[in-house]
Formats: C-alpha cells, structure tokens, sequence
C-alpha cells in the first residue's frame, strides 16, 4: 500500500522523528533525515529531535506537550534499542492516542519482539521513505496501518504483520535528506564519538551515495535492512546533492557511509571523475577484494584521504568457514600495503570473541593488526546481532550471556562459549588495543603527521576513544 491509498484531507498529521543516542552526535542522523525529506514530499509537516543535543530531553518535553505530534517515528540499532524503548514509554504517557513507530535495524530483524518489549505500535521493518509516508496518511485508522507494507503492527491485543517491504531501486527518485529540520552548523562544532571526520577539511558531511551489500558475512545485519543488491544513486544525482551542499553549508570534505562504496567500477569512475572536479576531499568504507592499485591510484587522485576496511580476524580458519568473509590473510597484507602506497590512509577493524574463536585466534588477529599497522586500528568485541547468522547459532547453543541491550556496546562480551570465558576476551582485547596504541613507533609516526589543528584534534579525540574503550572494556 501506497500513499495514494489514503485521503489526507480527512487530517492534518505531523510527525516527529527522533534519534535516541544521548551521546554527543558528530554527524547529522542522515537517516531519519532522509524519511523526513519523504514525509516533506508527501506534504506531511515534520520535526526531527537529536537526543545527543537534548540529553535532559527538554526539547522534547517541550516539543511533545506543545506541538502534539501524531505520529512520533524512533529509529535504532541493537545498542540504542534500551534509549528508544525508554523514549517511546515517555511518548506513550504524555501523547497515548499518538503512533509510537520504531524504525532502523533492530526493528526491522525482531520487529515483533521490539513490540511485545515496548510501547510502541508499529514496528517499521526495511527503508522508511516508502513507509512512514503511507502510515501518516493512514492515520487513526490501524486497520490501515496493517496494510501498510513492511509494518508489524499492535491491534486489538496483537501483532498484525503486514505485506513484506520492497526496496526502493530508483534511489535517484528519493529527494534530499532534510537537513534544513536540524541545525547543520552544530554537527561543524561537536566533537562527538566519530573521529574519523577529523582527518578531512571541515566542514565536513555525510552522504549516502548506494545502498544495499551482496555479501554474506555471518555477523552483520546491513543486508536484513538494505537487501543483498546493491543500488546505485546516479552521478549527476549525488552531482547534485554536493554541489547543494557546498554551496549551502561550505562542505569541504565528504563521508560516504556506504557498506562498498568501489563494488560497481565503471560507476566509481564517473564519481570519482566528477568528485575531482568539485575538488572535495572524501573518505570511504569498502572491502580489500574491492580495491586494485588502479582503483585506488583513481581514487587517491580524486580527493580519497582515508579507507575503512572490515578485516575482522587474523586466523585464515576464522575468515572462511565462520565469518564467511571471502578474504584471505595474503589479499589483506597486499591491499593494504598498496592503499599505503598509493598515499591513502587506512583504518582496518577488527573483532575479538567470535563464536569458534580461540585463544591463539586472537593472538593472530593482534599480530596481524600490528604487522600491517594500519594508521588507524578499531577492536570491537563480538557481539551477537539479532537476525544474523552468527547469533542464530549463538543462541540455539545457549551461549548468549546478556539480554541487556544496553550493554551490546561493542566493548564487552555479551557471548560467550565453554573454550572463551568473557574475562578472556576482555583481557584480549585490552591487549589487542594497549599494543597497537601504545607502541612507540606507532605514537612517533602519529606525531609526524600533525600538520594542522585538525590533526591535532583528530588525535586528542583518538586518545578519547582510547581511553573510553579501553574504561569499558575494563568494566568500569
């Protein structure tokens, strides 16, 4: 069901959006951004709240009482599933005739369960710009709503789920995220928790260029929410939003957020042709089987300054028969050396605590992260995503430890099997962090690079994350 299919005229619907994180937000929340541009089409009024900026959550006390919006949409990932389940009870006492709609990934891989958990009365499963515009013109009526596709919705004491989503594929029909409803220039000025920003001129803004990973990595969701084909937005599209973009906000550099941004050469020709023309700096996130010396000397010669790659393991055991990551340890060494080489930056990321992992696993994993001694090295611990294979398989095992989501942080274990205690795998990954950070010749190299203030910043918020990582992993 479309939004054709309802009237408007029988009322006027306002919809507000929230981002739960109550962390100091680096980058405006490009996704809510975008439902909100789709709900602007549709000729629905909306306000979008960042809870990063209203921790105490005035604004949207305020906000709630005064304005009464109908429809009050939270979007959220595993980790910040507890705040949106906490905001959506809050929404439900002051506004209990108004729709709590959760949207994002953790909704979408256990939509039912994120109902039966909370407050809210829909469950948004796949990409919001078709859907929320459908549900506000559905508005009061819940029989509607079910016919919404990709809704799971409470009614009449249960779940009623309704027609599976389709993903959008003409990406360059979707209009441009709604920046104007946030204060753009406060993201320029907050530190926030993504320092990777920082290697690039400021201002600096994200942007979403395609969407969707045909790869099958046993630990990720990014394929439940966006599907396995990967869409492409046109050139002469994202032409459009950057030039927008550097002519409203002065953008400098760009963050593309997408999961393999070099998958489709012949289009990353024509983007990097024309990013080179509009003379922006931009980093990228791609996989080491996607990447060649031409393509990154392309690459490097139109702005790249900074690639984030998911190595995830040293032990070749681990990469192929449980990650199913299709990466061998000798592409990875060779990959890297010729990002380096080519005079890209890398940042490599890494996981400790998977399932079938052991303790000489993970001593490869560190020797590697040192042996290839990216300029930037993530270590996360493994935590087991609802709807992804690797915690099928945790839980059918019973070897999940914690069903408090609020500690899914990437920092602790919540998983864990008779061979790896958790304090094992802290102890690793204290390790793995401590030796990659705190060797000299890595420090002495960091310090070489500092040109400019923004370098300076880049590692004073690198030690911030150092020092906040290593606080949790501790457990303290």
């Amino acid at each position: 069901m479309g939004c054709e299919d309802f009237d408007l005229d029988l009322m006027t619907v306002q919809v507000l959006l929230i981002n739960p994180d109550p962390k100091a937000p680096a980058n405006p929340p490009l996704g809510l951004l975008y439902v909100a541009g789709a709900l602007e089409q549709a000729g629905i009024e909306v306000r979008v709240i960042d809870m990063g900026f209203d921790p105490g959550g005035v604004e949207l006390e305020r906000v709630l009482s005064g304005w009464k919006p109908e429809i009050v949409g939270i979007t959220c990932t595993t980790p910040l599933y507890p705040h949106a389940r906490s905001i959506a009870a809050r929404v439900k006492l002051i506004l209990p005739e108004s729709w709590v709609v959760l949207g994002g990934v953790h909704p979408s891989v256990v939509p039912e369960h994120s109902l039966r958990d909370s407050a809210a009365d829909i469950a948004a499963v796949g990409e919001g710009e078709q859907l929320m515009p459908a549900l506000a013109h559905a508005f009061p009526g819940m029989d509607a709503a079910t016919r919404v596709a990709g809704a799971f919705v409470k009614s009449r004491g249960e779940i009623v789920k309704g027609p599976a989503p389709v993903p959008i594929q003409d990406l360059d029909t979707l209009p441009m995220p709604a920046r104007h409803l946030v204060d753009v220039e406060r993201y320029f000025h907050a530190s926030g928790h993504d320092r990777i920003k920082w290697s690039l001129p400021q201002p600096s803004l994200p942007v979403i260029a395609s969407r969707g990973c045909p790869y099958h990595c046993t630990f990720c969701a990014s394929e439940l929410v966006h599907g396995k084909k990967i869409r492409l937005r046109s050139v002469a599209n994202i032409r459009s939003e950057l030039e927008f973009l550097i002519s409203e906000y002065g953008m400098k550099g760009v963050y593309f957020y997408d999961d393999t941004l070099t998958f489709n050469v012949p289009w990353l020709e024509k983007l990097c042709s024309m990013l080179k023309e509009l003379r922006l700096k931009w980093i990228c996130g791609t996989r080491l089987d996607r990447v060649n010396r031409q393509i990154l000397e392309m690459m490097k010669s139109s702005g790249c300054m900074l690639i984030s790659y998911g190595i995830e393991s040293g032990d070749p055991r681990m990469l192929k028969e449980v990650l199913k990551k299709g990466l061998t340890l000798e592409l990875i060494r060779e990959n890297i050396r010729l990002t380096r080489e080519v005079g890209i930056g890398t940042i490599a990321n890494y996981m400790l605590g998977f399932p079938g992992e052991t303790e000489e696993s993970m001593r490869k994993t560190i020797a590697l992260s040192r042996e290839i001694d990216s300029d930037v090295a993530e270590f996360s611990i493994y935590m087991p995503l609802p709807g992804t294979e690797l915690a099928h398989h945790a839980e059918q095992a019973g070897r999940v430890l914690e069903q408090d989501l609020a500690r899914f942080d990437y920092a602790r274990p919540t998983y864990s099997d008779n061979s790896l205690p958790p304090e094992l795998v802290k102890k690793y990954h204290r390790k793995a962090v401590r030796g990659f950070y705190l060797r000299p010749r890595y420090i002495l190299r960091r310090a070489a690079k500092v040109r400019n203030w923004r370098d300076v910043k880049a590692n004073l918020l690198g030690l911030g994350s150092f020092l906040n990582l290593w606080r949790r992993s501790s457990g303290h």
